[in-house]
């Protein structure tokens, strides 16, 4: 699964370079905010459907060897990098384009952001030996939503960081 986004990352020029610290900042927010809303979700909705937590059990479930400990720093590891990964596709297409990143398009980034996030949960728990149980209807509707507060808020980050 990551390896497709570091691939497609690699398209962009900059990637290799030492990530900037308004990305890194930015990422760091936006992937915080979205986890917050995804713990808040999941407590209302009352299922399991927070990714660190998720990525942790699918982690384990395919190398029993590692603790349960390092399954889940591997897990929130992932997940942080994976966010980092998005905040600099959209740094770079901004940058690219010459767009001024604000709510506007950190909506537009994040509701793009939102639908791959569907496709690669629901294909990574369709190819996955033991998927943790999740209501995928639910899991993507907090997919959705918590990747819009992601664009959101990365794109203010970024723009309101020198």
């Amino acid at each position: 699964m990551i390896f497709y986004y570091i691939k497609f990352a690699f398209m962009f020029k900059s990637f290799a370079m030492v990530y900037q610290p308004k990305v890194v900042a930015a990422s760091v927010a936006g992937t915080s905010c979205m986890t917050l809303f995804s713990y808040i979700y999941s407590a209302v909705k009352d299922d399991y459907l927070k990714e660190p937590k998720l990525l942790d059990k699918m982690i384990y479930r395919v190398v029993p060897s590692m603790s349960k400990k390092g399954s889940a720093v591997s897990a929130w590891a992932l997940h942080y990098a994976v966010g980092l990964l998005f905040a600099e596709i959209y740094a770079q297409t901004w940058d690219m384009a010459g767009l001024i990143p604000g709510l506007k398009h950190g909506l537009a980034f994040g509701a793009v952001s939102g639908v791959a996030a569907v496709g690669i949960w629901w294909l990574t728990l369709k190819t996955h030996p033991i998927p943790p149980s999740v209501t995928f209807s639910k899991h993507a509707v907090n997919l959705l939503i918590a990747h819009l507060i992601f664009g959101a808020v990365t794109a203010v980050c970024y723009k309101n960081r020198p």
